[in-house]
């Protein structure tokens, strides 16, 4: 599992989904970034979500992006899961 292609999976995914859609993965989103930033993030509206997520993504560090590509990848699953 590559991070990069997680990263720009998840990103992509989250662009296809409506508003409404996203904001039952609020919570879950803002928590996925808490394990990625490597500083404080804003809480932005769900149309701006993909673009947070790959500035964000983008700074994780490398000895830390194995593990959280798993992260990715289970988030971008649960997109699919009604909250």
């Amino acid at each position: 599992m590559n991070y990069d292609t997680e990263l720009g999976r998840t990103a992509d995914r989250l662009r296809q989904l409506t508003d409404a859609r996203l904001l039952g993965h609020t919570e879950q989103f803002y928590a996925l970034l808490a394990v990625l930033a490597v500083r404080e993030v804003p809480r932005v509206g769900p149309r701006a979500w993909a673009d947070q997520l790959l500035v964000v993504g983008r700074e994780v560090p490398e000895p830390r992006r194995a593990a959280t590509a798993v992260l990715l990848t289970d988030f971008r699953r649960g997109l699919d899961l009604r909250p």
